[in-house]
């Protein structure tokens, strides 16, 4: 019997229920920022292992504090944790939408330049349980950055509050 040595991997897709997710997101997000804020057009959602994942530019540079502000009020987005590092040049958010099916996604806000930040990156889950295990990893790594020295945070959920959301 002859084996199949054909190594290329088959390409990954986005699934129906991540781009459902991902309009629904988008809704949302023009609804609440009416274009001011993020630029929605054009945007391409792409595969990834376990999820999907988006960048979305901001029209403009804004503050990472503000941006989690009104992610957490406008869209009611649970922040895992915000912390800044290396004197403040650093900033690091992860944030998490409350886990149900029709919307299972994390929002990532990275900034080197003392919290100024020029996008989001959003990933889109079709399972709970992948979802559970990327917050879970974002909540470690979010306990190790708090132990740098000069690690400043401006919030941070605690296990207990973040597990209960997935209960």
């Amino acid at each position: 019997m002859e084996q199949n040595n054909n190594t290329t991997p088959m390409p990954l897709t986005v699934s129906e229920s991540a781009q459902e997710n991902f309009k629904d997101f988008l809704k949302t997000l023009e609804g609440n920022f009416k274009n001011s804020m993020f630029k929605t057009s054009d945007l391409q959602l792409i595969p990834r292992d376990k999820c999907a994942e988006v960048r979305i530019p901001l029209i403009g540079q804004e503050m990472a504090e503000e941006i989690v502000t009104i992610l957490a009020t406008r869209i009611k987005v649970n922040i895992l944790y915000a912390v800044s590092t290396e004197n403040g040049r650093v900033v690091k958010v992860i944030g998490y939408s409350m886990p149900y099916s029709d919307e299972m996604y994390i929002i990532s806000i990275e900034s080197q330049q003392y919290g100024v930040i020029d996008e989001i990156i959003v990933a889109f889950y079709d399972s709970l349980e992948d979802m559970f295990q990327e917050v879970r990893h974002h909540y470690i790594a979010g306990t190790y950055l708090l132990q740098e020295p000069g690690a400043f945070k401006f919030e941070a959920e605690d296990y207990k509050t973040f597990v209960s959301h997935f209960v």
